[in-house]
């Protein structure tokens, strides 16, 4: 999956206690990854550069793109609508070139949903990170959601 995700995120490493892996939740499989910028997994003194992204894959039939219409949260990515996905951002503040945050991006297709988001102390505060933008996400969702075709 971290292929997936571009060079964008090449970096970026697993931590040593990270919980990453394959549960069962309530609509069946779901998968979390968190990746962590070097200086975060090793813990060393560059504060500065703590930081990363999580992802989780599950399914939820409830999300569709007519559901979430009103709340004004979807996206407007041509790319989502040209691979029959849709998108969508807590709080609807979905700005491309600002890095992802805490917020997360949702990419969906057929009920798969793809979040990304920040991970760590530091958040979207990382100079190391500053390339993992919204719009990135959007683009790394749709990858991401190709592995699970």
């Amino acid at each position: 999956m971290k292929t997936a995700l571009g060079p964008e995120a090449a970096e970026l490493v697993i931590a040593a206690d990270a919980d990453n892996g394959e549960v069962t939740g309530s609509n069946g499989r779901e998968l979390s990854c968190t990746w962590m910028t070097p200086q975060a997994a090793s813990q060393n003194l560059d504060v500065q550069n703590y930081g990363g992204i999580s992802i989780g894959i599950h399914q939820d039939p409830s999300y569709t793109e007519e559901a979430y219409a009103p709340l004004g949260w979807n996206i407007d990515d041509p790319r989502l609508g040209a691979n029959d996905a849709w998108g969508l951002t807590a709080g609807g503040n979905y700005s491309p070139d600002e890095p992802v945050d805490a917020a997360s991006v949702q990419v969906v297709r057929n009920g798969t949903v793809v979040t990304i988001a920040a991970a760590g102390p530091m958040l979207n505060k990382v100079p190391e990170l500053a390339s993992l933008t919204q719009s990135w996400a959007v683009g790394a969702g749709l990858a991401v959601l190709d592995l699970t075709r």
